[in-house]
């Protein structure tokens, strides 16, 4: 246990911590660009209600192309039911210690198979996509249960008469009904917040053995955290298998169309976008984070695009992450000199994204060129909904590899496309 209460470093009788307590109803820092913060939900309300909105989007996008198909939403529409099983992994020793179970859960996933009038949905060999649930026990009294609803897309690397190999990629909104409380949950350091974001990965083998009824058996990952908007913030992660069953409303068969899959094109996107996090030790404290980039995207293939820029960080936190470092927690931020320049930093990505208009998810990996914090690489993970011609709206997360360092939401706009 002693693990634990090392990661929390939660001293009633520091003095440093004292005082963060004071100032938690006041502000988030004494940076430039000084917020009010008085409640911690604020900040997880606002890429919540990014995530619901984006579901929104995207069934009314699925639900608009349909007057243009031959094929009716009955015809391509189906249901997904599975059971899971699996193993968290325990990826800081301190977590061995809440693990009493194996988790367990069931999903359901209602889903559109693709209709073949679109050519990235050629590119990518048909994919079906659609909205899933998720319920689970996380494998400890601790942590709790989780609810989940989530976006995907997926399709098959081999796809027989009657059995396909296949794999699934979503994203969404996560719920866990006992997060860290410092009074009556202390142990929980994987959660310090109800709502989180949810991701999972799977593959799998299905077998069509009726025209409208097939099995499944798959394995993959689900992972629950908030992205440091909320300490603590270790994370789930679990890795489970599922037996699944899926049925299909029809036995209407869709078929590859003879579209073309040589288009390219570039465009330039200037993204912009803000959100809150948290720096240990425990306290409460959110600090402003804002993230700007340009990227030059060149799709080579109607679903796949490579491309690259760079991008300039303001990061709230950096007073507290000097005191830290240099003073060991103990004087009060106000007390700490800060230059304006210490807060930003600059560097440079180059990434890969995959289309499906006009919804787009990209994955990029970063070297910082100047970080006065002395971070070294990131990794961002973006989702982006086209809005107009020009405007996207756009969400995601900024790591260092598996390690979350903030949430953020906001904009896109296309600079120059051809």
């Amino acid at each position: 246990m002693g693990q634990i209460s090392d990661y929390l470093k939660f001293n009633k009788n520091d003095n440093w911590v004292a005082r963060m307590r004071k100032r938690k109803n006041t502000t988030c820092s004494n940076s430039p660009l000084m917020m009010e913060v008085g409640y911690a939900t604020t900040c997880n309300a606002t890429w919540v209600k990014y995530f619901i909105s984006t579901t929104l989007l995207l069934l009314s996008f699925g639900l608009s192309i349909q007057a243009q198909d031959s094929l009716t939403i009955k015809d391509r529409l189906y249901l997904k039911f599975e059971g899971l099983a699996g193993n968290s992994y325990a990826h800081h020793n301190a977590i061995n210690y809440l693990l009493q179970y194996p988790p367990y859960g069931v999903g359901l996933q209602v889903g559109l198979n693709s209709s073949g009038r679109k050519s990235w949905e050629n590119d990518l060999k048909m994919p079906h996509y659609g909205l899933g649930f998720q319920a689970s026990q996380l494998g400890s009294s601790y942590l709790g249960n989780a609810y989940a609803m989530y976006l995907y897309v997926g399709s098959s690397f081999i796809h027989k008469q009657r059995w396909k190999w296949c794999y699934d990629i979503g994203a969404g909104v996560g719920y866990v009904d006992n997060p860290y409380d410092p009074e009556k949950n202390p142990l929980n350091i994987v959660n310090g917040s109800a709502w989180n974001a949810f991701l999972r990965v799977s593959t799998g083998v299905s077998y069509r053995f009726a025209r409208k009824h097939a099995v499944s058996l798959n394995g993959g990952l689900f992972h629950l955290s908030n992205g440091n908007s909320t300490l603590p913030n270790w994370g789930v992660n679990t890795l489970y298998y599922s037996l699944g069953y899926n049925y299909k409303l029809t036995d209407a068969h869709t078929k590859k169309q003879s579209a073309k899959i040589d288009e390219k094109s570039t465009r330039v996107t200037l993204y912009g976008g803000t959100g809150f996090k948290e720096e240990p030790p425990i306290d409460g404290v959110k600090f402003f984070v804002a993230d700007m980039h340009v990227n030059a995207w060149h799709t080579f293939r109607p679903a796949h695009a490579w491309g690259g820029g760079i991008s300039a960080f303001y990061d709230g936190s950096a007073a507290k992450v000097f005191s830290r470092n240099e003073f060991d927690y103990l004087p009060p931020l106000d007390e700490y000199n800060m230059k304006t320049s210490n807060y930003y930093s600059l560097g440079a990505q180059a990434g890969y994204m995959l289309n499906m208009h006009p919804v787009y998810f990209s994955f990029e990996f970063g070297v910082y060129i100047i970080s006065p914090t002395g971070k070294d690489v990131y990794n961002r993970w973006l989702l982006e909904v086209k809005l107009t011609e020009r405007i996207r709206i756009v969400g995601g997360l900024t790591s260092r590899f598996g390690k979350a360092m903030n949430i953020s939401c906001g904009l896109g706009y296309d600079l120059f496309r051809n």
